[in-house]
C-alpha cells in the first residue's frame, strides 16, 4: 500500500467539478442545470477570480492529502495492533485489512483527526513506557537497583525530561534518510550542551563485535559497559569541542577495525568522566532514542513509501 505512487484527486474536481464560468455562474441553480455534481460549491467557487479559485482548489486537495496520510496511519496501527479506536460500545468490529479501510474512508475528517491524535498519543506514551523499562535495566547494570538511591530519581523523572524536550530543536527525519543518521542538540543542564547522533545498523553490529570480544564478567558490568560504548560512539560534541574522530565516516565492511580504534579513544574520553556524570550521559542517550522511534512510530511506512 505505501511502496506504491499514490493519487490524491483534487476535492474541488470530485466533487464539483470544473465550474461554469460567465454570465450566472454564481447561482447553485445554473451550476445544477449544466450538470454540475456539487452546485453550491461550483457557484461559490465561479464567484471567485480564477487566481484565487486555484488557490481555493489546491488547498482543498492538500486537506484530502493530509486527509488521506492521517488515515493509512490508522491503518497501518490498526492493522500492526500498535493501537486501534475504542470498539466497546460498537455493534460489531471490522475484521481484516479491507474493512478497516472502508471505514476509515467513511469517516468524517473530525473523526479521523480525532483518532490519529489518540494513535499519536498511546504511540509516545509506549515509548515513554519502553524508555523506562529500560533506563531500569541499566540502573542494575550500574548499581541503582533500590528506588531509595539518590541516583534512583534522576533516571526516571519525567519533569526533568520534559523540561529538556520541550526546547530541543525538532529531530530532521530528511537527515535521516539522506544522511543515514540524525543529530541533535541537547542541554541536560546549565553549561553542559551535547550533540548526539542515530546509530547505524552497521556500527551498531561492529558495537556488538566489540562487547563480544570483552572477557566474560557480570551481567552489570555487561550491560553497563554496553551502555557507556553507545553513548561513546553517538556523542558528537559537548559543549563546542567535538570528540576525536568522526565516526560517520565509517561506513564500508572493511572499516571495521578503524571503526573500533576511533571507539576506544572515545572511551577514554568517556572513561575520565565523574561517574555521575556518565550515567546521566547513558540516561540522555535513552531518551534521544526514545524521541528517534516517536519520530518513526505510526507513520514509517507513509514517510518511506512517499519520502
Amino acid at each position: 500500500m505505501s511502496g506504491e505512487d499514490q493519487e490524491f484527486p483534487s476535492r474541488l474536481r470530485r466533487a464539483a467539478g470544473q465550474p461554469q464560468r460567465g454570465l450566472g455562474s454564481g447561482y447553485a441553480q445554473n451550476q445544477a442545470l449544466v450538470g454540475a455534481q456539487d452546485p453550491e460549491e461550483a457557484a461559490r467557487l465561479a464567484r471567485m477570480s480564477p487566481e484565487e479559485a486555484q488557490e481555493e482548489a489546491d488547498r482543498l486537495e492538500r486537506l484530502q492529502r493530509d486527509l488521506s496520510a492521517m488515515q493509512e496511519d490508522l491503518l497501518i496501527a490498526i492493522i500492526g495492533k500498535q493501537w486501534t479506536p475504542d470498539t466497546s460500545s460498537w455493534p460489531s468490529v471490522p475484521e481484516g485489512q479491507k474493512e478497516w479501510q472502508v471505514l476509515l474512508e467513511k469517516q468524517p475528517a473530525g473523526m479521523i483527526t480525532r483518532w490519529h491524535e489518540e494513535m499519536n498519543k498511546a504511540l509516545d506514551e509506549a515509548v515513554d513506557q519502553q524508555d523506562e523499562e529500560t533506563l531500569k535495566e541499566q540502573m542494575q547494570g550500574i548499581g541503582v537497583m533500590d528506588p531509595d538511591d539518590p541516583m534512583f530519581d534522576p533516571l526516571v523523572d519525567k519533569a526533568r525530561r520534559a523540561a529538556i524536550e520541550k526546547d530541543l530543536e525538532p529531530l530532521d527525519f530528511e537527515q535521516m534518510v539522506w544522511k543515514g543518521y540524525c543529530t541533535q542538540e541537547i542541554t541536560p543542564r546549565e553549561n553542559f550542551r551535547i550533540t548526539l547522533r542515530t546509530l547505524s545498523t552497521l556500527h551498531g553490529l561492529w558495537l556488538e563485535f566489540y562487547m563480544s570480544q570483552q572477557p566474560e564478567s557480570s551481567y552489570q558490568h555487561t550491560r553497563h559497559l554496553f551502555s557507556l560504548i553507545q553513548v561513546a560512539c553517538c556523542l558528537d560534541q559537548v559543549n563546542d569541542k567535538k570528540l576525536a574522530g568522526d565516526m560517520t565516516k565509517y561506513t564500508k565492511h572493511e572499516q571495521r577495525d578503524e571503526f573500533l580504534k576511533a571507539l576506544e579513544e572515545r572511551m577514554e574520553f568517556v572513561g575520565k568522566l565523574p561517574s555521575v556524570l556518565s550515567d546521566d550521559l547513558i540516561i540522555q542517550y535513552t531518551w534521544f532514542t526514545g524521541r528517534v522511534r516517536k519520530l518513526l512510530s505510526g507513520d514509517l511506512m507513509r514517510k518511506v513509501g512517499n519520502s
